[in-house]
């Protein structure tokens, strides 16, 4: 047996060892907790598992929790090993299958509820379910500050802000030390429009942390409550500031770690970057490029998480590799433009901007960023030549069509209909 498939056999024996420590009766008769009472015994059948395309190692981990579900189909924690060894490797329906099980094996296990709802979270059109399972759990783990984050995020994604800003108060009270809750904490607080308490928690998870999304989140506060000189200077601040600091989460890591496909990986980091999550991205889509080392999309995309917390030179190095290995990348040469223009070093940024618009010279996108740049090295012509084709490409560019504007009107030029 090689390393990795002993590894997913000790985690999953761990778990199991855990699972099997069995609780005393509450009264004669009566079940041991994590067991089907003896007078109402169930048969529930384990999902049918397709594994093609998985790794040798996954196939293992996968087949070792199987099979303890096969030999104890009436025990709770049997049915969670399987759950979380699923969930791991976004097999969803499969792995929602299985807590569902669990939970009606023993409807009161923590770490159950609180899996299920994150996973429920993740599969988009079952937000509900996932929300009632974490204020289930949350009768277990009101100590537990991601526990409070958590339900705070789904609150939000239901647009109920006030539920999510009590949530997120009880984590701050719970960890009063953590930047991000009080980062979180405060722009839930803005958006609700209480400005004097929204900046207090900013500035107090910049005290505690300063680090590139709070210093960003906090320039957004200052410009929320018309501070536009301290928004500048904090924002200057965040862009040579490094990551956020994580909140460690033992109870979802445990499942975490049974992750072992790089595929999977790679699909997991991936949504946690479409959600803004970049640091939480970086940590999995570095795991996955351990194993895809030729793969351009996953680099391109560690370099744009790197580029989003202000890590500049970790950022450069994935673009560089993203062209090394995918020339014709155009977002590879934007992000390398963005970098040098963040840098100061217009000249270059120009190069890359150029390089990116040859390589797709349909992206609005492009054609903006290069008209900002030429704008700041005083080449008016050449930057409204940009806008134009900008616009002409997406109506919707607001930004190049503004700037454009103004642009001609400065220059005695007025825009034209098509300018606009």
């Amino acid at each position: 047996m090689s390393w990795r498939p002993a590894i997913a056999v000790a985690l999953g024996a761990g778990l199991w060892a855990i699972g099997c420590q069995r609780e005393p009766a509450g009264q004669a008769g009566g079940a041991a907790r994590g067991m089907v009472p003896a007078s109402g015994p169930r048969d529930f059948s384990p999902p049918q598992v397709d594994t093609t395309g998985f790794q040798a190692p996954v196939m293992v981990a996968i087949e070792v929790a199987g099979r303890q579900v096969l030999q104890n189909p009436q025990v709770s924690k049997a049915w969670f090993l399987y759950a979380a060894t699923l969930d791991a490797h976004n097999l969803a329906a499969e792995a929602a299958h299985c807590y569902d099980v669990a939970l009606a094996l023993d409807p009161h296990d923590k770490f159950v509820l609180y899996n299920a709802a994150l996973q429920r979270e993740t599969m988009g059109d079952r937000l509900d379910e996932a929300l009632e399972l974490m204020e289930r759990a949350s009768a277990y783990l009101a100590d537990y500050p991601p526990m409070w984050r958590h339900l705070a995020r789904m609150h939000d994604r239901r647009g109920d802000r006030l539920h999510a800003a009590e949530a997120l108060r009880r984590a701050v009270a719970l960890s009063p030390g953590t930047a991000v809750l009080h980062m979180e904490y405060g722009q839930t607080l803005m958006a609700l429009g209480r400005e004097a308490e929204a900046m207090k928690q900013l500035e107090r998870a910049a005290a505690i942390v300063a680090d590139a999304p709070t210093l960003a989140a906090l320039s957004r506060g200052y410009l929320s409550v018309d501070q536009a000189d301290r928004a500048e200077q904090t924002a200057e601040q965040a862009v040579r500031a490094g990551p956020i600091g994580p909140l460690s989460d033992p109870i979802r890591e445990g499942v975490e770690r049974l992750a072992m496909n790089s595929t999977a990986l790679l699909d997991r980091g991936s949504r946690r970057m479409d959600a803004g999550d970049y640091a939480g991205a970086i940590a999995e889509l570095k795991l996955a490029a351990r194993y895809l080392t030729n793969n351009a999309s996953l680099h391109l995309r560690l370099g744009i998480c790197h580029f989003a917390i202000g890590r500049l030179d970790e950022a450069r190095r994935f673009l560089l590799r993203t062209i090394e290995l995918r020339d014709s990348m155009a977002q590879a040469h934007q992000f390398m433009g963005r970098i040098e223009a963040a840098t100061g070093r217009h000249e270059e940024a120009i190069r890359w901007f150029r390089a990116a618009i040859e390589r797709e010279p349909d992206n609005a996108e492009h054609l903006e960023l290069l008209g900002a740049t030429l704008e700041r090295t005083g080449r008016l012509a050449d930057a409204i030549d940009a806008y134009r084709a900008a616009v002409a490409l997406d109506a919707g560019a607001t930004a190049a069509s503004l700037r454009l504007a103004e642009l001609l009107t400065t220059s005695g030029d007025p825009p034209s209909a098509n300018d606009r």
